[in-house]
């Protein structure tokens, strides 16, 4: 039942979301090829230089970067996870000869289920990854986490299937051990979790924002030096406004950050002309520094401020709304 459950779930959620989008009306704004010739367009950008940058920067990454699971245990790199989870599942013993080969065997095929994942990752940060995306190796650590936390649950329950029980006290220390103490483990460390206070912050604004603006008007959404998770979460949550789809961090000399736009302070107000109000979840020094002009006051005191868009054939300008 749990299989099939799993199984099902995917499957249950592209359905849930194709049903959100069709009830709105929205439409798609980023389609990927799925053709040949399509996708060897999309992978025009790569070369074989490329690739070894991104297989060498995710060699290090492997062998050197700290993978925290953001639960319990140390962070540390994925291959010390490796040879630390293969000994762990190994030392679980049994007192059947052919149990012992069961768990030891179970535990070799998920060390190498986890080099091939490790491998497939690769891949996909060399042949489907967006090109800044890759060289970034972005959310290197919560994919590699997944399989990890999988393999930790896959231990315990191999543990309890193995565990031989003789009396009520046995009972329950398998229980609190097996049971009680990950999941007391897991409810701490969720209650304790700084993004969880955001994002309820982040939920309420967004219901204010949505209380000022007409069904229909148009919003700019700034997140300045993100990469990207806020945007896009911003743009669900005000849904069926229309959004920019793009620029959502900007600045107006090059920066470093592959994730933010050079766009000067009269391009941004030309951009602003096609929009009703300019919403800032995120904007520091150098972003007031560089836009102070496209505003009627100085910087904003709060969080997911909102802007109404005042249009003249000079260009935008932005008053608080």
């Amino acid at each position: 039942m749990l299989a099939a459950a799993v199984m099902a779930a995917p499957v249950l959620l592209s359905a849930s979301w194709k049903h959100y989008v069709r009830d709105n009306g929205l439409r798609k704004t980023f389609v990927r090829p799925t053709s040949a010739a399509g996708t060897s367009a999309l992978m025009v950008w790569q070369g074989d230089m490329t690739n070894t940058v991104i297989a060498r920067a995710f060699a290090k990454e492997v062998a050197l970067s700290p993978v925290a699971l953001h639960i319990a245990g140390p962070a540390i790199s994925a291959i010390l996870w490796l040879f630390i989870l293969t000994w762990a599942g190994w030392r679980i013993g049994s007192s059947e000869p052919r149990e012992r080969r069961v768990l030891r065997g179970a535990q070799l095929i998920l060390g190498a289920g986890f080099v091939l994942y490790l491998l497939g990752l690769l891949m996909l940060y060399q042949r489907s990854f967006l090109k800044e995306e890759g060289m970034q190796l972005a959310s290197y650590e919560r994919y590699v986490s997944i399989y990890l936390l999988g393999w930790i649950i896959a231990i315990l329950g191999i543990a309890a299937a193995f565990l031989e029980i003789r009396s009520g006290q046995t009972q329950r220390n398998a229980f609190f051990y097996l049971t009680a103490l990950p999941a007391a483990i897991i409810v701490i460390a969720i209650s304790q979790t700084p993004g969880l206070d955001f994002q309820r912050g982040y939920i309420r604004g967004m219901a204010k924002m949505l209380a000022k603006t007409p069904s229909q008007s148009r919003i700019y959404i700034i997140c300045q030096h993100k990469t990207g998770d806020m945007f896009f979460e911003s743009r669900y949550e005000l849904s069926p406004h229309p959004t920019n789809t793009h620029g959502y961090s900007i600045s107006a000399a090059p920066s470093k950050d592959k994730f933010t736009e050079t766009v000067s302070p009269q391009q941004w107000r030309r951009k602003l002309l096609y929009y009703d109000y300019a919403l800032i979840l995120h904007a520091d020094d150098e972003f007031w520094r560089d836009y102070a002009g496209v505003f009627t006051i100085g910087p904003a005191a709060e969080k997911y401020a909102l802007f109404a868009v005042n249009k003249s054939a000079a260009g935008a300008v932005l008053r608080p709304a």
